[in-house]
């Protein structure tokens, strides 16, 4: 195994209750009203917030993705934490000598706050996101991963992509990479092997074993 590849929200840390906080007060601010719990967790937000304002216009979007931004960056995350037993995952994959790397749609910046909380920054040899500039034809986190093997001189079957939603198994299948689905995040089990990954964790334990006979 030449590097693994991890999403964030809902993989490596719950983050849910913190970005739906912040939603909430978003539209509390802007006086908008709709269906805040429709708000899936993953995609970029511009997404989410098409899928509960189908008819909102660019701009509006654009000053709703400004205000999350504001709200959320200096939230302090308060309800966020790392999922039972991923730091010692990571600790583990370390030991192993093994390069492990983020591929988030979340942005740089709280991303790095959240991770500098508990101590889990140094784990990672570099952080691809949302934003992240990638080459000229590459875009979503299949671009992200691809940049990554390309710039790391990663053999893409020798790596895994482990992640929480159908989008992250698609990305990392899309990249020519192995895929890992974990069962603890913001898709369903079923949602995820239907998209057949090579790999299945209903817990973080079981991440290094699953790994451990693809080196």
């Amino acid at each position: 195994m030449e590097a693994v590849f991890f999403d964030f929200d809902g993989t490596l840390c719950d983050t849910r209750a913190d970005i739906l906080n912040s939603y909430r007060r978003t539209f509390t601010r802007l006086g908008i009203a709709c269906d805040q719990q429709a708000f899936r967790i993953g995609p970029p937000l511009a997404d989410c917030v098409r899928e509960v304002l189908p008819d909102a216009s660019d701009a509006l979007i654009a000053e709703i993705a400004r205000v999350f931004r504001e709200l959320y960056d200096d939230s302090g995350f308060p309800d966020t934490a790392p999922y039972s037993g991923v730091p010692q995952m990571l600790d583990q994959l370390r030991k192993t000598a093994v390069p492990l790397f983020i591929a988030t749609n979340k942005r740089l910046c709280p991303m790095r706050k959240i991770l500098e909380k508990f101590n889990l920054h140094d784990a990672f040899v570099e952080f691809y996101t949302i934003d992240t500039p990638l080459p000229p034809g590459e875009k979503g986190k299949a671009g992200m991963l691809r940049t990554a093997l390309v710039r790391h001189g990663l053999r893409p079957d020798r790596c895994v992509m482990v992640g929480d939603t159908v989008g992250d198994i698609r990305a990392g299948a899309d990249a020519g990479m192995q895929t890992l689905a974990v069962g603890w995040g913001y898709e369903t089990l079923p949602q995820l092997q239907a998209e057949q990954p090579d790999f299945v964790a209903v817990h973080p334990r079981d991440i290094p074993p699953l790994l451990a006979d693809k080196k």
